[in-house]
């Protein structure tokens, strides 16, 4: 017997509750989003695929048993969708959406590349895997939600002109042309990182990840390889996603300055670049928008449909269908490896950007003052100023007995203006003489501290 939940208690007249079996509760998910991604959904009994541009039809029936799901678009059939419950691990049911794709009857309209419907999914309604047969390579990927019907009409109208080359982006980025006409401007390397990330998206590798040095032009590198992806591999959209809105705002001005290697011109003269500042977004107004600007959080807010910025965020709710996503930092950790495949296509660091000249090479001087080697004491009847830790509330208090703090409590509880003070002055005082001595120089201050955090 199928395991089964209860989707709703007795009402007037009933004499057992309602069962749902996981299938049938992942058909329903599955119907709500093909339906918020702009597809009819029908049974195939009342099926009418000239109701709409795209129509989802259930309980097809090929040469090969009943698929789940057929997709109409513009009254063609054009893929399948195999539907499983939610506990199902769907990297293996692939073989068997391409098995309904192979066996729609011929005598009914339909698109075919090689013999089957180009489009194939599989789906949870929790989880969905897409595979499209106009890849150059098809290989089945992870998806956010199924494509709209205007999507597959676009690839499929491409692919029909003969232009040369299959639509999409991974067929596109094997017609990138060689990169010595636009290498004037770059420096080695930010060429090389160039030219090993295109390899790497010729070898359809979904993720990579470029490591640069602090100041060794990242951002730059990423308008060149955006420039190129837009102007020769046939880009719809990129996706410029930074950790903190400062970061944001710089890569805009990149963009903004960024001048194109062919012709001079800017790039946002050619494409438009949009930084988001709001979780509000309407996507049917973005269709001439080329690149978004926006952070993590941001991005989150977005996908909730949070109208206030959510600070916590889960990787995998950000997930749509990426061609490719690739990440650019100076200083990456294991986690940061994991997550883009370990495929490290570039591995500059400061050092190598120092004997290049790109950077400047720096000595590490440690200053130390009394209270931060031993800590100190705010004599009683001292004036000091309190602030609440919760609403950071300041008061102004004269206190009745000495507190004392050790090294540890610094800057955590306690605050000393003076000794910052300290340090900077002696910091100054102290440059003529610093590249002759030790990377260390020490200063003291026994200040006291006049600011204290209430616990």
């Amino acid at each position: 017997m199928t395991a089964g939940v209860r989707v709703g208690g007795l009402e007037s007249g009933d004499a057992v509750n309602d069962y749902v079996t996981p299938e049938q509760l992942a058909r329903r998910e599955i119907d709500e989003q093909l339906e918020a991604c702009g597809w009819v959904v029908q049974d195939y009994k009342s099926a009418a695929v000239a109701a709409a541009l795209g129509v989802a039809i259930r309980e097809v029936q090929t040469t090969a048993g009943r698929a789940d799901y057929v997709l109409y678009v513009d009254r063609q059939a054009v893929g399948v969708i195999e539907a499983k419950k939610a506990s199902m691990t769907l990297t293996g049911v692939e073989p068997q959406t391409r098995k309904y794709q192979a066996a729609y009857p011929e005598d009914r309209p339909a698109v075919e590349i090689e013999g089957a419907l180009p489009f194939g999914y599989e789906s949870t309604g929790t989880e969905t895997r897409f595979t499209s047969g106009l890849d150059p390579v098809p290989a089945s990927r992870r998806v956010f939600t199924f494509h709209r019907p205007e999507t597959l009409a676009r690839w499929l109208a491409d692919h029909a002109e003969g232009k040369g080359r299959e639509p999409g982006l991974r067929a596109g980025v094997m017609h990138l042309p060689g990169l010595d006409a636009d290498a004037g401007h770059l420096w080695p390397a930010q060429e090389e990182a160039v030219r090993n990330l295109e390899q790497s998206f010729k070898d359809n590798r979904p993720r990579a990840l470029i490591q640069m040095a602090t100041g060794s032009g990242k951002t730059f590198t990423a308008a060149n390889v955006c420039y190129r992806l837009l102007r020769y591999a046939g880009a719809q959209r990129i996706l410029f996603l930074v950790d903190r809105a400062n970061l944001g705002r710089q890569a805009l001005r990149e963009f903004q300055g960024f001048a194109t290697p062919d012709d001079g011109r800017k790039f946002t003269e050619l494409y438009n670049v949009r930084h988001l500042t709001s979780s509000w977004l309407d996507m049917a107004n973005e269709a001439a928008t080329k690149v978004h600007i926006c952070t993590i959080q941001r991005l989150h807010s977005i996908l909730r449909g949070d109208n206030e910025l959510d600070e916590a965020f889960d990787e995998e709710k950000s997930g749509f269908d990426t061609a490719f996503l690739v990440g650019l930092t100076a200083t990456p950790g294991k986690q940061t490896f994991g997550f883009f495949d370990q495929n490290l296509v570039m591995e500059y660091g400061h050092a190598q950007a120092v004997a290049d000249r790109v950077n400047v090479d720096f000595d590490v001087f440690r200053i130390r003052t009394e209270i931060t080697q031993s800590g100190g004491t705010v004599p009683a009847e001292f004036v000091t100023k309190f602030r609440d830790r919760d609403t950071r509330e300041h008061r102004l208090e004269k206190i009745d007995e000495d507190i004392t703090y050790d090294a540890n409590q610094l800057d955590k509880r306690v605050v000393a203006p003076d000794q910052l003070r300290t340090i900077v002055r002696t910091f100054r005082n102290s440059l003529p003489e610093m590249p002759a001595t030790n990377p260390r120089t020490c200063c003291t201050s026994s200040a006291p501290a006049t600011r204290h955090e209430s616990p």
